[in-house]
């Protein structure tokens, strides 16, 4: 956000070519956050699976009820499959989407205002 208000406050009347630029740089700004965001969100689920794999390996069931997994979570660790990965990946996505939604209307915003 600092970064898109920063273009708005860098904004030339005068040049109207350097508009365009500001522009595509509050846009470049968005691509570039939602790209950072989506690859956080990406590490987190990749991080998500080896703690799974790591208390299905390590820990026996008593241990895993005593660090707090519920029932549910404890079968959960059972079965490693594509839908567990993408559940991982979905997990927090309102931050993820709120944060994205964040830097594009701030880059609409500014984008329109120049």
């Amino acid at each position: 956000m600092l970064i898109l208000a920063a273009i708005y406050w860098v904004k030339l009347p005068e040049v109207s070519h350097g508009q365009s630029k500001l522009k595509f740089l509050a846009i470049l700004t968005a691509v570039a956050g939602s790209f950072l965001l989506l690859r956080i969100q990406s590490n987190m689920a990749r991080s998500r699976c080896r703690l799974d794999k790591l208390h299905k390996t390590y820990f026996e069931r008593d241990e895993l009820e005593g660090i707090g997994l519920t029932v549910k979570e404890r079968n959960n660790l059972e079965g490693e499959t594509w839908w567990r990965r993408i559940a991982h990946w979905w997990r927090g996505w309102e931050f993820l989407l709120a944060l994205m939604l964040v830097l594009w209307v701030g880059a609409y915003l500014v984008a329109h205002a120049l």
